[in-house]
């Protein structure tokens, strides 16, 4: 196409971030969406992400994740700074 699309991204989800959220896109043009999830439990996420655009139809991008909690042992009881100090 040689005309330029108008775009918005629906996302009702607080664990997604995606940017940019609308914008517009030139006909030969492409744009890069970033997709970023953060949980705080760890979960299998299965969700999508739907992109109207004006007068075209509804493109759907599935998105699939896996969050998990890491197991950290820290086995020393003391950490010896030596001459380190905080503060004014």
């Amino acid at each position: 196409m040689k005309t330029a699309a108008i775009f918005h991204v629906e996302n009702d989800d607080p664990e997604l971030t995606i940017l940019p959220r609308k914008g517009r896109i030139q006909g030969d043009a492409r744009c890069v969406f970033t997709v970023s999830f953060h949980s705080n439990k760890e979960k299998n996420y299965d969700s999508q992400i739907v992109v109207n655009i004006r007068g075209g139809k509804q493109l759907i991008l599935p998105v699939r994740a896996h969050a998990i909690i890491p197991d950290l042992t820290i086995f020393e009881e003391r950490v010896a700074f030596g001459g380190v100090t905080f503060g004014d």
